[in-house]
């Protein structure tokens, strides 16, 4: 897809299926490997003439809605205007019987007419609720033929069901903003590294003027010409010369090494901001530095969202906004505006202009699209993968793109935690310094997990 950043959304489309997989499901269908390309993000070519879906007639199973008949084809290619007339009572009343068996291992297959010995002839009957199929048998009795099934996957009985219904097709979609950037998301494409620079920025350990300047020199941020090995091995060559010169006594080397690193320190490479955020959640690394470097990416790449939102190519501000109202005297006291966003814990309020939303289709389920509401025994319930590229590397992923705006709404963080302590929520011993911003916004990221934020907790 072009003008995307496809690394981002990639990110998040995996983990979302992990966190499908923490739940209990199979995610066998994917290549989760890190830093191989397993997903490839493609939208419809929109060419006039050009087909952008295409299908095949199935079930090839039909029926006569006046009499009952039923038959069916072999091939989706003996479909043709004739096949509408149905052959014993000679009416336009033929039907296709849209039923198909459907499992959560991900398997599915249209009707077929049930295997009967020494019977050729069926009659479908429908009340819109329960489905049969029957047969004169011994005596000329109508018996009903057994249209229940086993999975061939994972064993599990199988009821017919219609192909339309969707619970036997629950797609599984990310939308998110496009990170249209190009600086930014080179930078992010980085690695950990660089997200761990994001993180730092956020809690103002990254100067403006540092993070322009390495957003401006992406390449030579990360150069390892600016590392600490190698301005060591520098100094140590420096130093050596001073004590060869008779300037440093040979027992102040290490002194006069540790030293003149101490104040070489270059704005220019991602190093020390980097300690710097391993610094700041040092327990949180501790603990797991796995887990840490999950939460590091996904906590990064929410705040460069939100600095796309904040900073985006066009934005009316409420101060713009009130201004415009006064103009048209729709009010008469911006005063109240403001005190009502002060009453409701609003931080800042603003419109955000020319906003790039991608829609995107990932996977799907059958019958269930949670893994702890699953009813089959025999299995996990899968989130299958579309098919493959043309070069059989990488899953399919659906997506459209959307220019629009949206409000954005900032709340007070340091109201939430007061209405949370307030509530009894949390205690006063887990109460930040809430006259420092720094301390509450460091709470809000150790405390709130965003990463664990998933469509389960939606309206699904």
């Amino acid at each position: 897809m072009e003008g995307v950043y496809e690394r981002f959304i990639v990110d998040e489309i995996k983990r979302q299926i992990r966190m499908f997989e923490d739940r209990g499901g199979d995610i066998t269908s994917y290549d989760m490997s890190a830093n191989v390309r397993t997903l490839r993000i493609v939208e419809a070519a929109g060419l006039e003439g050009v087909a952008d879906i295409r299908g095949t007639i199935s079930p090839l199973v039909f029926y006569c809605s006046s009499c009952g008949h039923v038959f069916y084809l072999r091939d989706a290619s003996q479909v043709d205007k004739s096949i509408w007339k149905c052959k014993v009572c000679h009416k336009l009343s033929v039907k296709q019987i849209q039923m198909i068996y459907s499992c959560e291992c991900g398997h599915a297959e249209p009707l077929k007419v049930p295997y009967v010995k020494g019977v050729k002839q069926f009659k479908f009957r429908s009340d819109g609720k329960s489905y049969r199929m029957s047969y004169r048998g011994e005596r000329n009795v109508e018996k009903f033929a057994e249209l229940y099934q086993r999975c061939p996957t994972c064993g599990n009985g199988l009821f017919p069901d219609n192909a339309v219904a969707n619970r036997n097709f629950r797609p599984f979609t990310l939308r998110i903003i496009n990170l249209v950037d190009h600086q930014s998301g080179k930078f992010y494409e980085k690695g950990i590294e660089a997200q761990k620079v994001i993180v730092a920025r956020w809690f103002n350990l990254v100067s403006p003027e540092a993070y322009e300047n390495m957003l401006k020199n992406i390449e030579l941020a990360f150069s390892d010409e600016f590392r600490t090995d190698s301005r060591r091995r520098d100094i140590e060559t420096q130093v050596r010369g001073l004590i060869k010169s008779g300037l440093v006594a040979e027992d102040q080397f290490d002194v006069f090494v540790a030293q003149m690193l101490g104040t070489s320190t270059n704005e220019r490479s991602v190093e020390k901001y980097v300690i710097s955020c391993d610094n700041l959640f040092s327990q949180k690394k501790a603990e797991s530095n796995e887990n840490y470097e999950r939460w590091i990416n996904n906590y990064a790449f929410r705040l460069i969202q939100y600095d796309t939102l904040k900073d985006a190519k066009y934005i009316i501000t409420l101060e713009d906004a009130i201004q415009h109202e006064l103009e048209m005297e729709f009010i008469d006291e911006p005063e109240e505006v403001y005190s009502l966003n002060e009453k409701l814990g609003i931080a800042n309020m603003q419109v955000s202009c020319d906003v790039q939303i991608v829609n995107c289709t990932y996977g799907y389920c059958r019958r269930s699209i949670d893994p702890h509401k699953s009813t089959n025994k025999n299995c996990r319930l899968k989130l299958n993968a579309f098919e493959k590229d043309k070069n059989r590397t990488a899953n399919l992923v659906f997506g459209a793109k959307l220019d629009t705006e949206g409000i954005l709404f900032e709340i007070s963080q340091r109201r939430i935690i007061e209405w949370l302590f307030k509530n009894g929520t949390i205690t006063e011993e887990q109460l930040p310094d809430l006259d420092d911003v720094l301390s509450v916004k460091k709470w809000f990221a150790e405390y709130v997990h965003s990463d664990s934020i998933s469509m389960y907790y939606s309206g699904h």
